[in-house]
C-alpha cells in the first residue's frame, strides 16, 4: 500500500515537471503533516539524504518552497490553508502570482501551490499598456497643439475684425464731427 502511494507520488512529481506552467512551479503539501509530497521542480528531492520527508516550512532546503510557505502558511499550519485565486506577492525579490488549491489523491488531503512570475504572465500586457499610454500622450499633445493653433488663428482674426470695426466707428465719428463742424460753419455764415 505505502509503496504504491509512494510510487504514485513520484509519478505525480514527474507529471507536474512536464506541465507547461509559464515558467512557474507547482508543489503539493500534505495538509496534516505539512510534508512536501510532489513538486514540478525536478531538482527538488522530497526526501532528505536520511530518507526523511521535507516539510513545507522555514527549514525546507528549497528556497522557493521555503519562501512561498512563509506566505501561504506563515505559522506552518497547512490544515487551514484555503483555496485562493492568484494573488501577487514578492517572493525572493520578484513579484509572483501565488494560487492555492485543494487536491485529494489516494486518500491524502493535499494543498497545491502554484506560483508564476508576474513578468511571465503580464509582460505583454504591461508592454501594450505602456505603448497605449505613450500613444495617448502623443495624440492628446498633438490635439492640444492643434487646438491652441486654431484658437490663436481665431483670436488673431477676431482681433483684426474688432480693429476694423473700431476703425470704422472712429472714421464714422470723425465724419460726423466734420459734418457737424461744416454745418456749424455754414450756419454761422449764412
Amino acid at each position: 500500500g505505502a509503496w504504491v502511494v509512494g510510487f504514485k507520488l513520484w509519478f505525480l512529481s514527474d507529471y507536474l515537471a512536464h506541465l507547461e506552467v509559464k515558467g512557474g512551479s507547482i508543489f503539493l503539501v500534505e495538509r496534516v503533516s505539512s510534508i512536501v509530497v510532489a513538486s514540478s521542480d525536478t531538482s527538488y528531492a522530497t526526501l532528505s539524504p536520511d530518507d526523511l520527508p521535507y516539510r513545507a516550512n522555514n527549514t525546507n532546503p528549497n528556497e522557493h518552497i521555503k519562501s512561498v510557505s512563509a506566505i501561504v502558511a506563515p505559522q506552518g499550519d497547512w490544515k487551514n490553508v484555503p483555496d485562493k485565486d492568484p494573488v501577487e506577492k514578492d517572493i525572493e525579490g520578484k513579484l509572483q502570482f501565488v494560487q492555492t488549491f485543494s487536491f485529494d489523491f489516494h486518500g491524502l488531503e493535499l494543498v497545491g501551490v502554484y506560483t508564476v512570475p508576474r513578468d511571465n504572465m503580464l509582460a505583454q500586457l504591461d508592454k501594450k499598456a505602456t505603448e497605449t499610454v505613450l500613444t495617448s500622450i502623443i495624440v492628446n499633445s498633438t490635439f492640444c497643439a492643434l487646438m491652441l493653433a486654431a484658437l490663436f488663428c481665431w483670436g488673431f482674426r477676431r482681433a483684426g475684425q474688432l480693429y476694423q470695426a473700431e476703425r470704422a466707428q472712429q472714421k464714422a465719428s470723425e465724419k460726423r464731427v466734420i459734418q457737424a463742424a461744416g454745418a456749424a460753419i455754414t450756419c454761422r455764415f449764412s
